[in-house]
């Protein structure tokens, strides 16, 4: 599915903090970051209050295995502080702290799209959609927009096209009208060269699932070279909404190349996996920044993510665990899981639980595998299951480390 967070649901934030000298048992001074480095524009940096409600863990120093919750995050004196629910042992320079916390923000595309907390189609997973309007003078305007193949466009312009549309393609959504008449525009297209789908659907004030398999003929997305000077055109997927003063709901949104396999991967990955045949993959992923719920989620379930000091809204997005799992069950290879340094015990045990617990009511998180299809534990289908405790988590933890945020620092 090209959709990021195609269940529209509300997000998570996990992070790695060292302490910076002078920090108390009660007040957490933040090292390595300045708040002069935020940025409102731009979204970067942490605002005052960002971290309020947050679950602490202190999981090295003093105070190892303090946890509690932030009552207020502030800039005092030019840099993050973190006042505490509880006091214990002054933390040294260099401890360190985990920040987990949900999130509702997501990445703002200036469209005309907001979520809805209030009203999710019947039967989802999740607990949320969004609701589109009309801009009162554009008219024309989108009300939701996606991106697609936008490497060649502006970082690698002799990429080529790496997602040409071609063949079957399946499109749902559930949606609803808030009045008569309205009506939901979908399509696909590279502007200025060519749409490939494109469809009004009418819609009623119930919830309903508009489901299309659409062909789309070889050829259709030219597969040419183009030179630099030419404009490379990326893929776009808009949604309009019918009319002035309308707006709709959608949820649960799919746009996928048709596949064979139960897993959502297309079959040109497969394919080439199960010709390669590898002995293990492993999963380097969006991960950062997750807890096990959302891994084990069901897409339709689990928000963006994120993890690092610089970035204050979710927007990593990946496939999950389960889909991971499946794939590597298809291509005859163990998979490799990388477990973000952030989770708890709870997760971690909860993790030992979904892979290999039996699905017997009694067991949660391996009745939550079961009801995604898979009742045998998943480690009586590998012969071994590898589980990495985060990726490069012994990188310096400072603000030129590119898992700042999800790094313990200096090696330890």
């Amino acid at each position: 599915n090209l959709i990021q967070n195609p269940g529209f649901e509300a997000g998570h934030f996990a992070m790695v903090s060292h302490a910076a000298v002078g920090s108390t048992g009660d007040q957490w001074i933040q090292g390595n970051w300045q708040v002069a480095w935020n940025n409102d524009q731009y979204g970067i940096g942490h605002p005052v209050d960002f971290w309020d409600g947050a679950e602490f863990e202190i999981v090295t120093g003093p105070s190892k295995g303090r946890t509690g919750t932030v009552l207020d995050y502030t800039h005092d004196n030019g840099v993050g502080n973190f006042f505490l629910d509880t006091t214990g042992p002054d933390p040294v320079l260099g401890d360190v702290m985990f920040l987990r916390m949900p999130i509702a923000d997501m990445p703002d595309d200036g469209d005309l799209a907001e979520i809805e907390t209030g009203d999710a189609r019947p039967g989802s997973p999740g607990v949320q959609s969004l609701r589109l309007s009309v801009d009162p003078v554009q008219l024309w305007r989108p009300a939701r927009t996606w991106y697609f193949d936008n490497l060649w466009n502006n970082t690698a312009t002799k990429a080529g096209k790496l997602q040409l549309v071609d063949g079957e393609w399946n499109f749902s959504v559930w949606a609803k009208g808030t009045e008569a008449g309205d009506s939901l525009r979908i399509k696909l297209f590279r502007s200025q060269e060519a749409t490939y789908i494109e469809e009004t659907f009418p819609l009623t004030t119930q919830w309903q699932l508009l489901e299309r398999t659409y062909s789309v003929p070889v050829g259709s997305d030219d597969p040419r070279d183009y030179t630099e000077l030419e404009a490379h055109p990326i893929l776009t997927f808009s949604l309009n909404v019918s009319g002035p003063g309308q707006e709709i709901l959608i949820d649960d949104l799919v746009l996928e190349r048709a596949h064979n396999n139960d897993f959502g991967f297309v079959n040109e990955v497969v394919e080439g996996l199960e010709e390669f045949h590898p002995g293990i993959l492993r999963n380097w992923s969006s991960f950062f920044g997750t807890n096990l719920d959302h891994a084990v989620a069901d897409p339709f379930a689990a928000g963006f993510v994120n993890f690092q000091p610089n970035n204050r809204i979710p927007e990593l997005w990946d496939y999950r665990l389960h889909e991971f799992l499946g794939l590597c069950q298809t291509v005859d290879a163990d998979p490799w899981y990388i477990v973000p340094v952030t989770w708890s015990e709870a997760d971690l045990l909860g993790l030992m639980e979904y892979l290999g617990g039996p699905a017997d009511g009694l067991h949660p998180y391996a009745d939550l595998r079961a009801a995604r299809g898979q009742t045998e534990p998943w480690t009586d289908v590998f012969g071994t299951v590898h589980l990495e405790f985060g990726n490069e988590g012994w990188a310096r933890g400072i603000n030129t480390d590119p898992f700042f945020g999800a790094s313990l620092g200096d090696g330890f």
